[in-house]
């Protein structure tokens, strides 16, 4: 969205408020899931929502909603300023992951690629933690991938590698109330119970 002029392009001093108005403008989600994910967040970081800005580099600060084993990202162990970059590797392997109809992204796909990534990055970052939120998180980020762009890859391949909207971008979702949290989280739960990082192990051995 800053790269579009949604939010200011210096990505500096955002109010939470604003952000809440141009997350529904944007994506359409319903206003009590743009009110939360804001409000979360100014909590986590010791802000006022209603008073409060924030830079988008704050949502970068390590285990706050930033955590190990991003799908799209490299750790911050491995890579200080990786959450700056896409890491196209890992971008492309979850693209070509995609097996639905169409040649879509699943939640299956989501679940696999979420359980390579954390056994992945356990072994390779010393200082790998997660948590039941932080796997949370993760799955919110992946049901973001079916919930808005529908799991279409050319949607995807532009928002996650080149971080700027489709051309002629409208929400998927053109429901008046927009993608309500309940809606969004039965697609968030139906990829975390997929996960399965045993069989990941296996996978990973496998490639060995």
């Amino acid at each position: 969205m800053a790269n579009h002029g949604i939010l200011p392009r210096d990505s500096k001093n955002i109010r939470f408020t604003e952000l809440t108005a141009r997350l529904h403008e944007t994506y359409n989600f319903a206003n009590t899931f743009c009110f939360f994910v804001p409000y979360y967040f100014a909590n986590l970081i010791d802000r006022d929502y209603h008073t409060g800005t924030l830079d988008l580099a704050d949502v970068a600060r390590h285990n706050a909603i930033e955590h190990d084993a991003s799908l799209c990202r490299a750790d911050i162990a491995l890579q200080p300023d990786g959450q700056a970059h896409p890491d196209h590797p890992l971008i492309e392997r979850l693209l070509a992951s995609a097996s639905g109809p169409g040649g879509k992204l699943t939640a299956h796909d989501l679940a696999a690629q979420m359980s390579l990534r954390m056994e992945e990055s356990r072994a390779a970052n010393s200082g790998f933690s997660t948590s039941m939120i932080h796997r949370g998180f993760g799955c919110a980020n992946s049901a973001t991938m079916i919930t808005v762009f529908g799991g279409e890859i050319p949607l995807l391949r532009t928002w996650l590698l080149e971080e700027r909207l489709p051309d002629g971008w409208e929400p998927r979702n053109r429901d008046r109330l927009g993608t309500s949290m309940a809606a969004f989280n039965r697609v968030l739960l139906g990829i975390y119970t997929k996960m399965d990082e045993r069989k990941a192990m296996e996978e990973i051995k496998k490639g060995m």
